[in-house]
């Protein structure tokens, strides 16, 4: 169907008002908020993950724990730029434990115990982490 109802209009400027700066996208989000029709959702949601998310740690097999190594090999290599990569590490908790995927720069690596450490001061165990990804392991052959 060739629909030209708003040929004359369509590539003409957006209008923009003269008297009224431009509201920012956070402000005008902020307009609907009153209008939340699931309100308590979010805090709900965070309650259940708790029990939803529960799970026991997973042994690594010989294969995947060489590719760790290398990848750990790697980014000491790489230390000086501060890479950025993305880990999936077991947290324990009250309920027994979960995976979780944490993504920053990294700071330093820790030698005893082993950790790595990020910008923002975030620290995890190397023995937690189940899985590395980052540019720096894509580039070059493990």
């Amino acid at each position: 169907m060739n629909d030209n109802r708003y040929e004359d209009i369509i590539h003409l400027p957006h209008h923009q008002s003269d008297c009224r700066p431009k509201m920012s996208v956070r402000d005008r989000a902020a307009q609907f908020a009153p209008f939340a029709a699931l309100v308590g959702y979010e805090q709900m949601v965070q309650e259940t993950e708790g029990v939803l998310l529960v799970d026991r740690r997973r042994m690594l097999s010989e294969d995947e724990k060489r590719g760790l190594d290398r990848k750990m090999q790697r980014l000491q290599k790489q230390m000086s730029v501060h890479p950025e990569i993305e880990v999936t590490y077991f947290t324990e908790n009250e309920k027994g434990g979960a995976y979780a995927i944490y993504a920053g720069r990294v700071r330093r690596i820790e030698e005893v115990p082993t950790a790595i450490v990020f910008m923002d001061g975030k620290r995890i165990g190397v023995g937690d982490i189940a899985c590395m990804e980052s540019e720096i392991f894509e580039r070059y052959e493990l």
